[in-house]
């Protein structure tokens, strides 16, 4: 038999169970539970949790649990799964936070552009940035995971796959691991990577990859200009 629940086949609009100063002020909201919660934007839903927004002006906005998570007005088509004080600014449509805390997407700043269709995984202090100025959105980024990674205004199509301080600048840029920044587009950044098993190179032993910037000598005997050397040691 199919279970049943007090929750009607076809929700009214604005609607609050298990209220608790829970308040929803637009058609089809939702708050499944918890305490503070706002459900402000329409069709947007809260499932639980505590001191939780979805801002008027904000459509069709997801906030599973946690505490003091906030989707602001404008970032309609958003999603804060768990966690705590995770915000998703306004003009940061399409984007996600899966949990951890304290991860931002967008800035705050009165004229700051968009970063549409971003992503932070979870972990701790990570932010997608955008600045004010022509040129500063930063759409279609990722960070996975980690602590206080930042990809910075104006970088898109870049990646932090996770670890700890790490920086990008940069377009179509990737990193992995502890303070790195990225110096090229187009490029993967990493401390090292260790490549088991791989056959010596010249004089140099096998196990460690070294990323070399080309010297002016190597630019002068073919090297393009912007590349990188990988060499196995």
């Amino acid at each position: 038999m199919p279970m049943k629940t007090n929750i009607p086949e076809h929700l009214p609009p604005g609607v609050a169970y298990a209220s608790s100063g829970n308040s929803c002020t637009e058609n089809y909201s939702f708050i499944g539970n918890g305490r503070l919660n706002c459900a402000n934007g329409s069709a947007s839903f809260i499932g639980n949790g505590a001191i939780n927004q979805v801002d008027a002006g904000t459509n069709n906005s997801f906030i599973g649990n946690g505490t003091r998570h906030q989707i602001v007005g404008g970032a309609h088509n958003s999603f804060v799964g768990s966690g705590d004080c995770n915000i998703i600014q306004s003009l940061s449509a399409n984007s996600v936070i899966g949990g951890g805390e304290q991860n931002t997407i967008g800035n705050s700043a009165v004229g700051s552009l968009d970063a549409l269709y971003s992503f932070v995984g979870g972990g701790f202090c990570n932010t997608i940035d955008t600045g004010t100025a022509p040129g500063t959105e930063s759409r279609l980024n990722v960070i996975g995971g980690g602590s206080n990674n930042l990809i910075c205004a104006g970088a898109c199509n870049s990646a932090i796959i996770g670890g700890e301080g790490n920086i990008v600048t940069h377009n179509w840029a990737t990193v992995a691991g502890c303070n790195v920044a990225t110096a090229y587009d187009c490029a993967f950044h990493v401390n090292q990577v260790v490549a088991a098993n791989t056959q010596p190179y010249a004089a140099l032993g096998n196990g460690i990859m070294q990323y070399l910037v080309p010297t002016p000598a190597l630019i002068a005997a073919g090297i393009p200009l912007g590349s990188c050397i990988v060499l196995i040691n």
